[in-house]
């Protein structure tokens, strides 16, 4: 009778007990009892959780194996201006002063570099002051009637009339404008300031900073899969969560080392018009090339790796 009496009064503590232990442990111990029973619960044996866990797991098995998706190889890419103007000296003379740099985001009619003038403004007053004196020349064998001497000093001024609008267009010339907006590319003028340049000899280069193409690395296991007029998606390191469409316009056919490693050059035309886009902007492409087995796709390294190495 005392030991019912005992035991009926420890039962009244039942609940008080049990609560006392779920305090004493810690919550994390509490969340993985929680997730641990919740589990065993929702697939154990007759559970729809463990039928629904099957079919899934044979669903996925089923695509792995019989699926096809395309193969979209990620590439590494740089951001390349689709159109660049070569600036080059017009005439042979020395460089005098340097207005921009590279980098530089330069608007149609900007200065860009000056070319030195003091030899051709020289000659231009010295023409200047010869045509004065032909002109003069020229009335006086006119008051004199001498119809065949005014006729040599006309042809003298229309020489030199000539000569002078050559000079007069170098001077100028010798204040090189940008012709249209764009980025200073290349522009290692300032050092030179002072040296002789030739005609025609290249001094700087623009880009037109609103259309632009990428530049993809494709390694050799790729290179097979692309093709011209594929399409992908271009994402600079800058900016990863930003993507521009892309279609590829070229690939080369001979190799190159970039990074250590072979790779084929290809060039994509990019849909792309943001302001904060600059030349050589590094990235990544993914471009879709063919429909190709889900396993394939996900196991063809290792697969390839293995032929290479273990000749099978």
């Amino acid at each position: 009778a005392e030991l019912t009496d005992i035991q009926q009064r420890i039962n009244g503590f039942g609940p008080a007990i049990s609560l006392i232990k779920k305090a004493n442990t810690s919550p994390v111990k509490l969340l993985k009892t929680s997730i641990l029973n919740g589990s065993r619960k929702l697939i154990g044996p007759g559970e729809w959780g463990r039928k629904l866990l099957i079919a899934s797991l044979l669903i996925g098995a089923g695509y792995f194996f019989l699926g096809t998706t395309t193969y979209t190889p990620l590439c590494v890419a740089t951001l390349k201006p689709a159109r660049s103007l070569q600036v080059s000296a017009p005439f042979n003379t020395t460089l005098k002063a340097v207005h921009v740099q590279a980098g530089d985001k330069v608007v149609a009619g900007d200065l860009l570099f000056e070319m030195d003038t003091k030899n051709l403004e020289l000659e231009l007053a010295s023409v200047d002051g010869e045509l004065g004196v032909t002109k003069v020349q020229m009335r006086e064998s006119l008051s004199a009637g001498s119809v065949t001497e005014a006729a040599l000093h006309r042809s003298k001024i229309v020489a030199l009339t000539s000569s002078r609008q050559v000079l007069q267009n170098k001077i100028e010339m010798s204040r090189i404008t940008a012709k249209e907006a764009g980025t200073v590319l290349e522009c290692e003028l300032v050092t030179r300031i002072g040296q002789m340049f030739q005609i025609g000899q290249p001094m700087l280069r623009l880009a037109n900073g609103k259309e632009w193409n990428v530049e993809i690395e494709v390694p050799d296991y790729v290179s097979s899969y692309i093709a011209e007029e594929q399409k992908g998606v271009f994402a600079t390191k800058a900016r990863p969560g930003k993507e521009f469409d892309l279609e590829v316009t070229q690939i080369n056919e001979s190799s190159e080392i970039g990074e250590a490693k072979n790779v084929f050059l290809a060039k994509a035309e990019l849909n792309a018009d943001a302001q904060w886009l600059k030349s050589g902007m590094q990235g990544f492409a993914r471009v879709k090339t063919v429909s190709k087995p889900v396993w394939w796709v996900s196991l063809h390294r290792v697969i390839d790796y293995a032929r290479i190495n273990f000749w099978f």
